[in-house]
């Protein structure tokens, strides 16, 4: 099980591979809300369609966030205002709000730049 991305042995992010668990002085990588961002700046800004629970949930799973993380990232951008949920039936659809595709938009220059050009 593992925390962070990275390789699932955890050995370059300080993640114990039998527990799960982080070393205390360990580096942190990424949260899942900033992954969270990432995929709606990358994916949902043009679109203007939003993404099931479980999408959101299984895309940041596969860069190692468990489900809790993941729904846990969805809770505070909706609190935060970025994201809304659309409830059809028992699923629940998430869309960027008004304020939310300002500021990715604000924030797309920057986030998704590329390097300096002495790279």
């Amino acid at each position: 099980m593992r925390l962070v991305p990275g390789p699932s042995d955890g050995t370059d992010r300080g993640v114990r591979p039998e527990s799960g668990s982080r070393l205390p002085d360990a580096p942190r990588g990424p949260s899942a809300h900033a992954y969270l961002l990432f995929v709606l700046g990358e994916y949902a800004l043009d679109e203007g369609s939003g993404a099931w629970t479980q999408t959101i949930v299984d895309a940041l799973g596969l860069v190692g966030f468990e489900e809790k993380a993941a729904r846990k990232a969805l809770a505070r951008s909706a609190a935060d205002g970025m994201l809304v949920s659309e409830r059809v039936g028992r699923r629940a659809r998430w869309q960027l709000t008004a304020s939310g595709r300002e500021d990715l938009l604000a924030a797309q220059e920057r986030l998704f730049a590329p390097g300096p050009e002495g790279d």
